[in-house]
């Protein structure tokens, strides 16, 4: 080329690693004029490899508040030879797009300076320090922005002052990873309460515990259930064993269960037919309350009110000698909607198919039996689904007979619950409509799981229920006398 006075510069070139790796980069410049000054660079080129890893295990309840968390020291590991410089970066991210925060209240560490930056942490190192084989950054802190169940990975990011190369690094996680999750309350049975000693005490049908997606409880967590004032568990009368969780205390205002194992994803732990003892004034009063606690792990409590309500009694009294007893209209009161259900449970007595189809005659067009298949003909008990307009004025469940060949049933039951789809949607969008029976996920669709008639998991919208007691008996007269 033309006379360069101004200096050479080298452009900037690819090495490609399967050529070797050369421990020195060599330039010089030989004048051809023997008056000339000969020019000459030497590169001494270091190479190492890095690696990130987080040797603890932690868990996290997923609960959306400003509690600062941590994640455990992350250890960042060199071969024998040092290849990060003053200035050079470390950018410390969450993997995926999962809903966590940064706060940027990183405790000091003695080689890098620390900041945030968006998603990042950004630590720098920083002048006339030595990096040693091994440093361990300290714990790094975030908060949650959701309540979710998920799974956390890092991943880091080395990026030299000198621009000269970059490289992302993929981080090692204790075998258990990093969890976030919750054993959330999904469902607890609405209780009727009656306050006359002659009618059946409560029982709560049903306690639906659910893991999330990526499971926090671990073999043996405990899992605390409580009851404020007012009702007590009848430890005469215990319930029976679930199939992943051990009574390791039952008395009379707690249960106490031990996880048996380590729970999986989604994994449901139940608990049925509850007995309990009182008969409170104010049965809307007593909350159901769930704790969790174990090793490197607290649930704070989550409490369900409105969980039981005052039922109304009523008594019939019948000839037991007649072919069929005529049970009279019942009246309960709430707002009745679509897809609302009506229970009639009959304690001690089977209805046959022919006093269905009597009952559902009564009823009329506006509710649909969906008594499961499993359970159809064989339970004490019928659910229909309401399919007619909103209805303001009391409902009035209409008169039907009870043919005497299919038992005598000591109670009749009635039991009005209001239907939920996607609860959590509803009640965070329009908190006063908030109701309280859940079909399940596939709502939309009409695909109802029966089993979940009675769940409560929010407030009640409409909680009316009704039991009338019946008693049989046979009457004979005689004239002693003869005239």
């Amino acid at each position: 080329g033309a006379v360069k006075i101004a200096p050479l510069v080298v452009p900037q070139f690819t090495w490609v690693r399967k050529n070797g790796q050369p421990a020195y980069i060599d330039y010089e410049i030989r004048f051809r004029d023997p008056t000339g000054v000969n020019v000459s660079l030497s590169r001494k080129v270091t190479y190492s490899k890095l690696s990130f890893d987080i040797a603890d295990y932690r868990r996290y309840e997923g609960v959306e508040d400003d509690a600062i968390l941590y994640i455990p020291p992350l250890r960042m590991i060199r071969d024998n030879k040092n290849i990060l410089q003053p200035g050079d970066k470390v950018l410390v991210a969450f993997k995926g797009d999962i809903p966590v925060d940064w706060v940027n209240e990183v405790r000091e560490d003695s080689v890098f300076s620390v900041n945030i930056d968006g998603k990042q942490l950004i630590f720098e190192m920083r002048e006339g320090v030595d990096l040693p084989s091994e440093h361990t950054f300290p714990e790094l802190p975030f908060k949650l922005t959701d309540e979710k169940s998920f799974g956390i990975e890092l991943e880091v990011t080395v990026q030299p002052k000198r621009g000269n190369w970059t490289n992302d690094y993929a981080v090692t996680l204790h075998p258990d990873g990093l969890d976030v999750g919750r054993l959330a309350v999904q469902a607890v049975a609405s209780t009727p309460v009656y306050l006359e000693d002659d009618f059946p005490a409560p029982v709560i049908k049903y306690i639906q515990l659910k893991e999330g997606s990526t499971p926090v409880i671990h073999s043996g967590d405990k899992i605390e259930i409580t009851l404020s004032p007012g009702l007590k568990f009848d430890v005469r009368k215990r319930t029976s064993k679930p199939s992943n969780a051990t009574f390791t205390a039952y008395e009379g205002n707690r249960l106490v269960l031990t996880a048996d194992r380590d729970y999986g994803s989604d994994e449901l732990l139940i608990l049925r037919d509850i007995q309990l003892k009182g008969r409170p004034s104010d049965p809307e009063s007593v909350v159901v309350a769930v704790e969790v606690s174990g090793e490197g792990y607290t649930q704070r409590q989550i409490e369900r009110k409105e969980v039981f309500h005052k039922g109304k009694t009523d008594r019939l009294y019948y000839e037991g000698n007649l072919a069929g007893y005529d049970i009279p209209e019942a009246g309960l009161e709430g707002r009745l909607m679509p897809q609302d259900t009506l229970k009639l449970r009959f304690d001690g007595a089977r209805p046959s198919q022919d006093q269905v189809e009597r009952i559902k005659k009564s009823l009329g067009k506006e509710f649909k039996e969906f008594t499961s298949k499993k359970s159809k003909h064989k339970s004490e008990e019928l659910v229909f689904l309401y399919k007619g307009a909103v209805k303001i004025a009391p409902l009035v469940v209409p008169q039907f007979t009870w043919v005497r060949k299919d038992g005598q049933p000591a109670y009749v039951d009635y039991e009005i619950r209001s239907r939920t789809g996607r609860t959590d949607k509803v009640s965070k969008v329009i908190p006063k409509k908030k109701r309280w029976f859940k079909f399940g996920k596939k709502a939309e669709k009409r695909d109802i799981d029966t089993e979940l008639t009675d769940y409560s998991e929010s407030l009640p919208d409409l909680n009316a229920s009704l039991s009338r007691k019946v008693t049989y008996s046979k009457l004979s007269f005689a004239v002693e006398k003869y005239r």
